[in-house]
């Protein structure tokens, strides 16, 4: 808390998992007050940033269904590397203005979020589409789990709130 005004949250999450190893994920969140409230029923007007990273780890049966240890328990001589967590980095920047003495809110906000690594199965005869061998493909009875997608969205949100009954 600075001057009653700004507001700051930082924090780092750190997970560790026997799959993939461990990861450090970073968060941010900032929200500061441009004017408090004043006579007339104007509310407070605040602008808010948020910037993290996050990850989703593997279910027990999609490590289990990776290509990975599917193909290693082949018996295959190919190694493809393990299943990774899904991974995402998230920025979002709004202002908020209340009305009507706190009754009322409206609220706009700019999101950008990019999620990599997604985990999703495979059949066997794509497997070689998304990067792997052949030789590796050919090893599995069906098909795998494997980090094939990434995308990003981006947009606007709006959203309003009022109190209508006391």
């Amino acid at each position: 808390n600075i001057g009653g005004r700004t507001y700051i949250g930082a924090g780092l999450g750190y997970e560790r998992n026997a799959a993939f190893g461990s990861v450090v994920t970073p968060r941010l969140s900032v929200a500061t007050y441009l004017h408090q409230p004043i006579q007339g029923g104007l509310g407070e007007t605040k602008v808010t940033f948020n910037i993290g990273q996050g990850i989703k780890a593997s279910s027990v049966f999609q490590e289990q269904s990776s290509l990975h240890v599917l193909v290693k328990q082949s018996g295959s001589n190919v190694t493809p590397k393990p299943i990774g967590p899904e991974r995402s980095r998230s920025l979002d920047i709004g202002v908020e203005q209340g009305f009507g003495y706190g009754q009322a809110r409206v609220r706009i906000s700019y999101f950008h979020n990019r999620f990599e690594d997604l985990i999703e199965f495979v059949s066997k005869s794509v497997l070689p589409q998304v990067g792997v061998s052949v030789a590796a493909a050919q090893a599995l009875s069906f098909g795998a789990y494997v980090n094939s997608s990434s995308f990003t969205a981006h947009d606007f949100e709006t959203s309003a709130e009022a109190h209508l009954m006391t």
